[in-house]
Formats: structure tokens, C-alpha cells, sequence
């Protein structure tokens, strides 16, 4: 279905039957489900995922100043072929 881009925001364009035109109709929240009374024990591992996810990725900071003063000093010359090989790398990985 396509959405014509001028509706409310929160509204959704739907088509009732192909003899009709299109009407609008509000988006609703899903309904709550009611608690079951189940509980979920996360491993030791799992409990410490997050602080670890909070931090983010490993960094480089010797790396990173040294691209940076480069990039200052004009000295920083990326490859484009090299660039181009990496990426492709990267989707071939994601494809198959």
C-alpha cells in the first residue's frame, strides 16, 4: 500500500474494499497483555551485557588522535581502492 506523504502524522491511509475510496483511521496502541506470573533469571553473562553495551565498542585513542592530526595536517591520504575493496568485502560478508 502506498502512503500519500500529507496525512496527519499518527493516521494511516487504509482502503476499506477496491469499490470504495480510501478512509483514514487512527493507529491504536497494542492491548496490554495480562501477567502470566513468569519470571525470567538472566545469566551472569547476560546481567552483564549491558554495562558492557553502555560503554560501546573498544577504542583505539593512539589511533584516533593520530587520524585526527593527520586529517589537521593535511598528511592523511585515504586510499579510494582500498576503501572500495573493504566495502565490498563487508557486503559480500552481509549477503551470504
Amino acid at each position: 500500500m502506498v502512503q500519500p506523504i500529507n496525512i496527519q502524522p499518527g493516521r494511516v491511509m487504509v482502503q476499506a474494499d477496491p469499490a470504495t475510496t480510501e478512509t483514514e483511521r487512527s493507529l491504536t496502541a497494542p492491548t496490554p497483555r495480562p501477567s502470566t506470573g513468569e519470571t525470567v533469571l538472566l545469566s551472569a553473562g547476560a546481567q552483564a551485557l549491558p554495562p558492557a553495551l553502555a560503554a560501546g565498542p573498544p577504542k583505539d585513542s593512539a589511533r584516533i588522535d593520530s587520524l585526527r592530526a593527520g586529517i589537521a595536517n593535511g598528511s592523511y591520504r585515504p586510499d579510494p581502492d582500498v576503501i572500495a575493496d573493504s566495502l565490498t568485502q563487508n557486503i559480500m560478508e552481509l549477503s551470504f
